[in-house]
């Protein structure tokens, strides 16, 4: 599991535009991770030994919702970047750094998944 995050991470920072959402979202993914780790000793007690079915039933649970959201981000994602398509936007008449400044709004920008 360890050797996703930094692919995560990646993803994230590949899909803002700014500096202060890849901030921002960087902040929100340590912080999930963060949760987990808190409330793991509390799933997986000795109590429910040997099987820990709460625990695994959570963690299962929220791997299915993980796969759902995905393929949703993934729905998301595409109809925004048709929609760019179909409507291009001629930024022409702003500056290089003005351009630059749009980040995510720029005509060109796409997100990937």
């Amino acid at each position: 599991m360890y050797s996703v995050v930094p692919i995560e991470m990646g993803w994230m920072s590949v899909n803002s535009g700014s500096i202060q959402k890849r901030a921002i979202k960087s902040a929100f993914y340590i912080m999930a991770g963060s949760l987990a780790g808190i409330l793991t000793p509390y799933l997986f007690t000795p109590a429910s030994a040997p099987k820990y079915i709460a625990g695994y039933a959570l963690t299962f649970s929220l791997y299915a919702c993980s796969i759902i959201l995905t393929i949703v981000m993934r729905i998301c994602l595409d109809r925004e970047n048709k929609n760019r398509d179909k409507n291009p936007k001629d930024v022409s008449h702003l500056s290089t750094e003005e351009q630059r400044d749009l980040h995510d709004f720029h005509p060109d920008f796409r997100y990937i998944l």
